[in-house]
């Protein structure tokens, strides 16, 4: 999995964003998944907060992080990746693989 935060460092706009990027930089994240890579682009543009996750299947969620709280991108993210280990489930794949 690979997340992309692009943030602007003093715009209140990117709250959302750097909340979520300070929760998604837990230790328990790294240890869940090891291929977990994540980059940050903290800047000091006025350009608009984007949170980026692509997934093992190439798959994307895009977010304009102004638009919602950390909460609601989490639990987006979370329900991907359940639909996704369910898909790989009902064809007989592990997500593990």
């Amino acid at each position: 999995m690979l997340v992309c935060f692009v943030v602007a460092a003093f715009d209140r706009r990117t709250r959302s964003a750097r909340e979520l990027m300070r929760q998604v930089l837990a230790d328990r994240y790294k240890k869940a998944n090891t291929k977990l890579k994540i980059n940050a682009d903290i800047h000091g543009k006025v350009d608009p907060p984007l949170v980026a996750f692509k997934f093992a299947d190439d798959s994307e969620l895009k977010f304009d992080s102004q638009e919602f709280v950390a909460t609601e991108m989490l639990g987006e993210v979370f329900q991907h990746a359940n639909n996704m280990d369910i898909d790989y489930e009902m064809n007989g794949k592990s997500i593990e693989d």
